[in-house]
């Protein structure tokens, strides 16, 4: 399994991760349950924030392919337990999981405050975002 996580972050450069992506391989690939999914969860977002990943939503609409959301806090911490308790009280809509993304912060997402660029290029393999 952590040689699968360690793997995850490599799409970045080509395009995000969703995380109906992670839930997909908790669900099918390790068939994963309760505390050993929710883990499994922290770990992705984990990986993906380390390689400078930042959550992101759809740019549908918009001249952007992404959209920076700081809704989930600004430390690795914070954005990990935000998402899973969002998708924990979010369960049962089963479009929820194609709502939050992790994208590299790049010209293609737009909303991107300067100091989450900053911090997102300057401590890429941290504990901060």
């Amino acid at each position: 399994m952590s040689e699968w996580i360690s793997l995850v972050p490599g799409e970045l450069p080509q395009d995000g991760v969703g995380l109906w992506q992670i839930l997909a391989a908790a669900d099918h690939g390790f068939e994963l349950e309760g505390a050993e999914k929710v883990d499994y969860i922290r770990r992705n977002i984990f990986a993906l924030i380390d390689r400078g990943a930042i959550p992101v939503t759809g740019g549908k609409g918009t001249d952007f392919d992404w959209i920076a959301t700081y809704e989930f806090g600004e430390s690795r911490d914070q954005i990990a337990e935000a998402v899973i308790a969002k998708w924990l009280v979010s369960q049962d809509d089963e479009f929820f999981p194609f709502e939050i993304w992790f994208a590299l912060p790049r010209s293609n997402v737009g909303n991107l405050r300067p100091e989450r660029l900053a911090l997102a290029s300057e401590n890429v393999g941290s504990q901060k975002l």
